[in-house]
């Protein structure tokens, strides 16, 4: 089989001979190319929807079952789980979409057995971490962080394979992976229940047991196995990628805990609480946009193989759709009747309702972000993603504690949508530099023109799919809704 190769360079102006074809949920593509992309699309909606379920279900399950002290301890095991699975993500999951999402199967296959080993020792490493700390802490939070210690390597490695399966184009294998892992959780859950063992460590067990039946079934599902002594080669040779995500996610992340740490520290609690509630209206998007996010990143990547200017078509849809989907939801929210919100918020709904256009404006300026982040990150420039983010930092911070001391909670919204927003002008002219440097926009549309003649009907095989989500955001948008 011919390899391709990796993305991280010089557009090529038309497809390689062979090479499959490739898809987009926009309309200015041929409708065949469209389905293929739309298809995957839902079914990365899907896996992000199973995923969010399968935390959700644990932490309600434990929130049910203990005392608010041992809930305390599993939340802690929890928020080091997601953290030291977002720095993951930066390491090894985005690097590989990025990198190898149009490589051939033999070199893509190489190349995940590495980052899958990279994923392993990073948690192997992480876990004994945590049970040391465990060990130290002791009581239920150290039991908890011990067990969930314990099944970091699996953890870690479910999602690896997640993106690998996304790489290879096949988001409804992602989808049956996450779903095993929901399937093994809840079953071993219904055993606790029935014994009367439901307590903190049990269940972090059983959601640490869930994803390693994950990982294993993901292992033959791709039939590439971690190879653990080549993660330090797979961390040396991505890191001109890894290490701008992972300095992107740091900033990412600081910046809105900081802002609200620095407003409680001046004096405004209810500002925080009120900034928090008005996010919440806005959570479930952030399953929603990990999902699209999911798919979009290696869409764009196949995008960029065919033409630059497909991809800047496919950037700029999904600004659209995201920012669409943003103000219909806002103007759903506007038509709940104030009983039900109260029935869900109690007290923080007039509070929340108060901010909802402002927070209706800061997320939709973080989906414009997003796929402005998309594009840079798939033009191989890494560095300029982490240039936005920097720059925007001071920009967010500064704007929310100057709103909060001249009108509270109304303020510290309204500054953080108007910086915002700034940023997304900021990010598009990156954007829109990258573009321009890349010095085959001509080709580009001469290779459109030809490929709309060539009767491109046929979908897909062996793409990708991408983040999540999450990642940080991977994915930013599954961040948008931990904020929350």
């Amino acid at each position: 089989m011919r390899c391709y190769r990796a993305v991280v360079g010089p557009a090529t102006g038309a497809d390689p001979p062979g090479m499959p074809r490739l898809g987009a949920a926009l309309r200015w593509l041929p409708r065949g190319v469209r389905s293929a992309g739309a298809r995957r699309a839902r079914w990365g909606i899907v896996d992000q929807g199973i995923s969010s379920f399968t935390n959700f279900a644990v932490t309600a399950v434990v929130a049910h079952q203990v005392a608010p002290d041992s809930f305390g301890a599993f939340s802690v095991a929890l928020v080091m789980y997601i953290c030291v699975l977002w720095v993951t993500r930066s390491m090894v999951g985005e690097p590989f979409v990025v990198r190898f999402t149009a490589s051939c199967l033999d070199r893509q296959t190489s190349a995940a057995r590495e980052a899958l080993g990279a994923a392993v020792v990073i948690g192997a490493a992480s876990g004994l971490v945590a049970a040391s700390i465990g060990s130290l802490v002791g009581g239920a939070t150290g039991a908890a962080l011990s067990a969930m210690g314990l099944f970091l390597p699996g953890l870690l490695a479910q999602d690896a394979y997640r993106y690998v399966l996304m790489a290879r184009g096949r988001a409804s294998a992602a989808a049956a992976n996450d779903l095993l892992w929901l399937v093994v959780q809840t079953v071993a859950v219904v055993v606790l229940l029935a014994l009367g063992r439901a307590t903190v460590t049990p269940l972090v067990i059983a959601f640490g047991a869930g994803a390693t039946a994950g990982a294993a079934y993901g292992a033959w599902q791709t039939r590439a196995a971690p190879r653990l002594g080549r993660a330090t080669a797979w961390l040396g040779g991505n890191a001109d990628l890894w290490l701008p995500f992972l300095i992107e996610l740091l900033t990412v992340n600081a910046t809105p805990q900081l802002s609200m740490l620095a407003v409680a520290a001046l004096g405004e609690v209810l500002t925080v609480g009120a900034l928090r509630a008005g996010m919440f209206l806005f959570a479930p998007l952030g399953v929603l946009f990990s999902g699209l996010f999911l798919v979009g990143l290696p869409e764009a990547v196949r995008l960029r193989q065919r033409s630059v200017r497909s991809l800047r078509l496919f950037v700029v849809g999904l600004a659209v759709a995201t920012v669409a989907t943003t103000l219909v939801w806002a103007g759903a929210v506007v038509l709940v009747p104030g009983d039900a919100g109260r029935a869900v918020l109690k007290s923080n709904w007039a509070t929340s309702r108060s901010l909802l256009w402002p927070m209706a404006a800061f997320t939709a300026a973080a989906a414009a972000i997003l796929a402005a982040i998309v594009g840079l990150r798939v033009l191989g420039v890494a560095r300029r993603t982490l240039r936005v983010r920097i720059w925007a930092a001071p920009l967010v911070f500064g704007s929310v504690i100057a709103g909060a001391q001249l009108a509270g909670g109304s303020g510290a919204a309204i500054g953080l949508a108007i910086s915002s927003w700034l940023s997304v002008g900021l990010s598009w002219l990156m954007l829109e530099r990258a573009f321009a440097t890349c010095g085959t926009l001509g080709a580009s549309d001469a290779s459109d023109a030809s490929d709309a003649s060539d009767g491109l009907g046929a979908t897909g095989v062996g793409g990708s799919g991408g983040l999540g989500a999450s990642g940080p955001m991977g994915d930013d948008a599954s961040r948008l809704a931990e904020w929350a």
